[in-house]
């Protein structure tokens, strides 16, 4: 029987249905760790019994995948998959599937919270409170604010019908949507750097450079406007952190 090696542990934490789909196929489902991420040296191990690997964070390499003589496909439980050699599949006829769309509601209603938590000292005044004390914490509102959006795609999109609830100007910029699909959501088009010195706010929803240098560098980061919040729910790496809290 076939083996569908599961090296996540998120996936099907909260449903018995996605266990119940791949035992019916007749794929055998094999999660060895429940809590953490498969460690490396074990997933080598594992792998040369995988007909397909469900994956999350974990780097699947060309020596993973030459580990698993029998691997027929690799499945991102999420969107991106630039944890996985796409090249090195594609040199080995493995394909590489994700499931677009399926956490953008979440990811975009998670940035909102965000954003309203960094605007309104929400997490500051909650952990005062919650000693004893009873701060008169600054926030501004959010109404009539500028919002960046760098990435506008499936997230970006939901992201801007929150903001325009809110009553906030929106800004956009991805090289990859015509400038009339950004205004077809509401957004001004903008190119980044202009975007940046604009924004009261800005939101990161793009994939990481493929040379692996930040998005936001210490140039980009002191070109944006003082007090302005940064909220990444995107990848780490699109920051330069050492800049940012320098």
């Amino acid at each position: 029987m076939p083996t569908t090696l599961i090296t996540t542990p998120t996936f099907a934490r909260h449903s018995v249905r996605p266990w119940q789909i791949l035992e019916e196929a007749g794929a055998g489902p094999l999660r060895p760790c429940e809590d953490v991420a498969l460690p490396t040296a074990e997933l080598l191990g594992y792998a040369a019994e995988a007909d397909g690997l469900i994956v999350g964070m974990d780097p699947i390499t060309a020596e993973v995948m030459d580990a698993a003589p029998r691997l027929k496909v690799i499945a991102k439980h999420g969107v991106g998959v630039d944890t996985i050699d796409v090249a090195a599949a594609h040199a080995r006829a493995i394909p590489v599937v994700c499931a677009p769309g399926s956490n953008s509601r979440a990811v975009a209603e998670y940035t909102f919270g965000l954003l309203l938590s960094a605007t309104r000292s929400l997490a500051a005044s909650h952990t005062a409170v919650a000693a004893g004390g009873w701060p008169k914490l600054f926030g501004p509102e959010l109404h009539g604010k500028t919002l960046g959006i760098v990435g506008f795609g499936r997230i970006g999109r939901l992201l801007a019908g929150y903001a325009r609830a809110f009553g906030m100007e929106l800004l956009a910029h991805d090289p990859y949507v015509s400038e009339a699909g950004i205004r077809a959501h509401g957004a001004e088009p903008a190119a980044l750097d202009a975007l940046l010195a604009r924004a009261d706010a800005v939101s990161l929803h793009t994939p990481p450079d493929r040379s692996g240098s930040p998005l936001l560098d210490r140039a980009r980061l002191a070109a944006m406007k003082p007090g302005a919040i940064l909220v990444n729910a995107a990848r780490g790496g699109l920051v330069d952190e050492r800049a940012h809290w320098s």
